[in-house]
């Protein structure tokens, strides 16, 4: 009998209660209602600036094939579906983000496919904020730490998405 697999939150405090996780077929149906529910959120008269930039950031930990795939997936989400929606104004607030504490995106790939999908994070505008250490998720904000410098910074975000690696279920 086979017991399955659990995401793997390396222990790192906050993740359980502030992030989404993406390992199945709920959670992509859960991953799209949040998204809206945040364009909603930035539609709603007399919201600041500020906090419809705060609601459309949104942080994918891990940049392995499940990271990289959903913060693509999520341009094209926001850019194709959302677009149509949603006054087109609020596409100068979304922030796409990916956090990883390798050097590079799909680092354990063939180079020539790592290459390619940082050219397209360019060209989409996501940023990648690589040699980054999680150190704690609180609501609304990851932190991080600089694997090089050990300097600590904030990363605010409206949703956070952990997709790090699963773990044998413990059972």
């Amino acid at each position: 009998t086979a017991v399955g697999a659990v995401p793997n939150t390396f222990g790192v405090p906050g993740v359980e209660e502030n992030c989404m996780f993406f390992k199945e077929i709920s959670d992509a149906a859960r991953f799209r209602r949040e998204v809206n529910e945040r364009f909603e959120c930035a539609t709603l008269p007399g919201v600041p600036r500020e906090r419809i930039k705060e609601l459309l950031t949104f942080v994918v930990i891990g940049a392995g094939p499940t990271g990289v795939e959903l913060a693509a997936e999520l341009y094209d989400m926001v850019y194709q579906d959302v677009a149509k929606t949603f006054p087109s104004r609020l596409l100068q607030d979304v922030n796409i983000q990916i956090i990883d504490l390798q050097e590079k995106i799909l680092s354990a790939y063939d180079r020539r496919i790592a290459e390619y999908a940082t050219d397209f994070f360019k060209r989409a505008n996501i940023t990648c904020l690589l040699g980054a250490i999680v150190k704690e998720v609180k609501e609304g904000c990851v932190v991080i730490q600089d694997k090089e410098t050990g300097e600590v910074k904030d990363v605010p975000f409206g949703l956070a998405v952990w997709c790090t690696g699963i773990k044998l279920n413990p059972l």
